[in-house]
């Protein structure tokens, strides 16, 4: 009973649960879909130079550094921001390089126990990879300060967790303040001790009822044992609330350490507070900057043409006439799509895509395309269809119901920010779903019959061949996050479209049937 109610407990306080197993997927991750940002199949492949690309953000672009181990089973990407101001510059870098560092001491220890359990069982495990990926976003900027949000996730050896970490920076001179430098004095730390303990005290209470205990004594044991963890992990001190961030939703979320609240859990507790209620402790200028933020459920705005046409969406006036195409039960098609992005290449592929009057399917990832939201938009107004691979890439068989709906629903709240309308369909991470997954997500999973293993084999002419052999009706996987992908795309168009083969998406594909929640679609003759 102790150790149920604890569990049961501690999973209603967390914000990121600990994912301490591997449940079965289908199909295996290692072999049919990439981690995101896979290097080529080579024993070690790294981006020494990667490249700059810009983001959303003025005076800001993006690093990426990539590097794949162990013949694809270490992976790692890290993007981190790049400012108009050295000493910035120089402190993200020196968070993504601790970063890198734990990863590859991880990577080297878990392909440790790789080789040992092959030599001693003969057979390959899975679960036995090192995946780490970090990720940062701009919560809130002008011209004197900007803030960053810096995500980072591990999955090693199949044990994963997340965390987020806020960093301040005066602009104009590249100093890094402190949380309490955001703030008049430290009465905000009696104030942040306050909301955040009543948060997690009616948080704790709401878990302790759902619990059945044996006696109202045992029950109250628990609830009085539940508020001294929450009374010592919550004192009105700095070093209790030194990570905080700031939302687009007029928030400010307190980020708990692993083991901060209860012990033992391997996982994050985060409690929102309304600004509102701290707003008069916040220093004047904080307070105004972050009083200009917009509401996350703003669109972001449509350019428009000056001169003839002046107030008409580019979007629009830039779209040629559409010309009735016959239906694929009349010719051969086939759709290309791509998962991860978008990336610092997307913009390239899409260049081709164009040239050559192709149609895809981009299944995204909602991290990434809030950064490129400029590209999001492209695709759309280029007649591509948009689908839903998640917010950052998880196993979802291995989330709450809860979690899963919110990776989903994250993901199309952003996708409709940035184009006004949500995702259709939705790719889950490595193939790896179940019944009670696909029940969950209340979305139909596209899935496909044609995987070239782009992640794998970093070679053009090879991803070329695989992807030109496809038969009519095939859905194709490829990865639009690495370049040797792109570089195949000329040589893959022109070859189909000789055998007559049109490129459509993926709706276009299985129509004229509306395709159904809970249901899995893998090429044309899943038509029902």
């Amino acid at each position: 009973m102790i150790k149920a109610a604890l569990i049961i407990f501690a999973l209603m306080l967390a914000v990121v649960p600990s994912l301490s197993s591997c449940q079965p997927i289908r199909p295996d991750p290692v072999e049919h879909e990439a981690n995101l940002f896979h290097e080529p199949g080579l024993a070690t492949t790294r981006s020494p130079v990667a490249p700059f690309h810009l983001s959303k953000y003025d005076n800001v672009s993006v690093y990426t550094i990539e590097e794949s181990d162990n013949d694809g089973r270490s992976l790692l990407h890290v993007s981190y921001p790049v400012t108009e101001h050295g000493a910035i510059n120089a402190r993200m870098k020196e968070v993504a390089l601790e970063f890198i560092d734990e990863y590859r001491v991880a990577s080297e220890e878990i392909e440790a126990a790789y080789q040992e359990y092959r030599r001693d069982t003969g057979r390959v495990e899975a679960t036995l990879v090192t995946s780490y990926r970090q990720h940062f976003d701009v919560s809130a900027a002008d011209t004197n300060m900007i803030f960053f949000v810096v995500s980072g996730s591990r999955y090693v050896g199949g044990w994963s967790d997340e965390q987020a970490y806020g960093y301040f920076f005066e602009r104009r001179s590249g100093l890094e303040m402190l949380a309490s430098d955001l703030f008049v004095d430290y009465l905000y730390v009696q104030r942040l001790s306050d909301l955040t303990r009543s948060a997690l005290e009616k948080r704790a209470r709401a878990a302790i009822a759902e619990i059945d205990f044996d006696s109202d004594a045992a029950r109250s044991k628990w609830l009085e044992l539940s508020e001294k963890w929450i009374r010592d992990a919550t004192p009105p001190a700095p070093e209790a609330f030194d990570n905080i961030l700031f939302g687009e939703d007029g928030t400010l979320r307190v980020r708990l350490d692993v083991y901060q609240v209860v012990p033992g859990l391997e996982g994050v507790v985060e409690v929102e507070v309304a600004i509102d209620e701290i707003a008069d402790l916040l220093r004047a200028d904080v307070r105004q900057l972050l009083a200009r933020m917009s509401p996350v459920d703003v669109p972001f705005p449509q350019p428009v043409l000056k001169g003839q046409g002046a107030g008409t969406p580019l979007s629009q006036s830039l779209q040629p006439p559409v010309e009735e195409q016959p239906s694929c039960l009349e010719v051969p098609c086939v759709a290309l799509t791509f998962d991860d992005g978008p990336s610092i290449y997307t913009e390239r592929l899409l260049d081709i895509l164009k040239e050559h009057d192709v149609r895809a399917t981009f299944f995204v990832v909602g991290q990434s395309a809030r950064i490129h939201a400029a590209t999001i938009r492209r695709m759309d107004e280029e007649g591509h269809q948009i689908g839903n691979h998640t917010w950052n890439h998880p196993n979802l068989t291995e989330l709450s119901d809860e979690l899963i709906q919110e990776q989903i629903q994250r993901t199309d709240s952003i996708i409709s920010q940035i184009i006004g309308e949500t995702t259709p369909h939705m790719r889950p991470p490595y193939a790896a779903y179940n019944d009670h997954v696909l029940a969950v997500s209340g979305m139909p999973f596209i899935l496909w019959s044609v995987d070239p293993l782009d992640w794998r084999d970093r070679d053009p002419e090879i991803v070329a061949a695989r992807i030109i052999a496809s038969p009519a009706g095939a859905i194709i996987l490829a990865h639009d996050i690495h370049r040797t992908t792109v570089e195949a795309m000329p040589s893959i168009v022109a070859s189909l479209k000789g055998k007559g083969i049109r490129f459509v998406t993926v709706t276009e594909l299985l129509g004229p049937q509306t395709l159904e929640s809970g249901h899995t679609y893998f090429r044309q003759s899943d038509r029902e």
